[in-house]
């Protein structure tokens, strides 16, 4: 059940039990599946800090070490947006949706954060059944998919440029590995 699926689900709302408890446990799933990302620059103000970057003596090596930097920063100043656009769409979730049928979840994710890995099946076992929605507004629903919609967009933009950042550090080591003869 990603992300998708509740946005789907959100689509087409309906008015019983089983649609709302399956909104309700894709949004659970949907919510606390969350994860936090470190960009580390440790090396690079290593060698900008201690006045070896001006060492290196191949420019094409200094330019790629600058573009990794660059990559960095992007991966981080997007990354900064991720977690306000997660609060926005948690705080919608919390607004919509009668929590406390997720208690016996919520317990487990505290005890052990894995348990957000379960499969949709085992999760589902965690929830009460009850009244699921706090509050049956189509208003709050749309505002809920709008929610949800911008930080599903900027969880792919942090993806995709992570991604991006990624094969731009897998070709600066060949590159260093090139440039300076260092085998593996």
């Amino acid at each position: 059940m990603g992300i998708d699926t509740l946005l789907n689900l959100l689509s087409n709302p309906q008015n019983d039990t089983a649609y709302q408890r399956r909104l309700f446990l894709s949004s659970l799933i949907n919510t606390y599946y969350y994860m936090p990302i470190q960009f580390s620059e440790l090396t690079m103000s290593q060698l900008k800090y201690s006045g070896n970057f001006r060492l290196i003596r191949k420019h094409n090596v200094a330019n790629a070490l600058l573009q990794y930097e660059q990559g960095v920063n992007a991966c981080k100043t997007n990354y900064d947006l991720l977690p306000n656009y997660f609060h926005i769409y948690e705080n919608t979730n919390k607004e919509l949706f009668n929590m406390t049928l997720a208690r016996r979840a919520f317990k487990l994710i505290e005890q052990d954060f894995n348990t957000v890995f379960l499969a949709s099946s085992e999760i589902e076992k965690l929830v009460d059944k009850g009244k699921y929605l706090d509050k049956n507004d189509l208003t709050l629903f749309s505002k809920y998919h709008d929610d949800v919609l911008y930080y599903q967009t900027t969880l792919n933009n942090v993806t995709n440029i992570t991604a991006k950042q990624k094969l731009s550090a897998d070709s600066l080591i060949k590159l260093i590995r090139k440039e300076y003869n260092i085998t593996k």
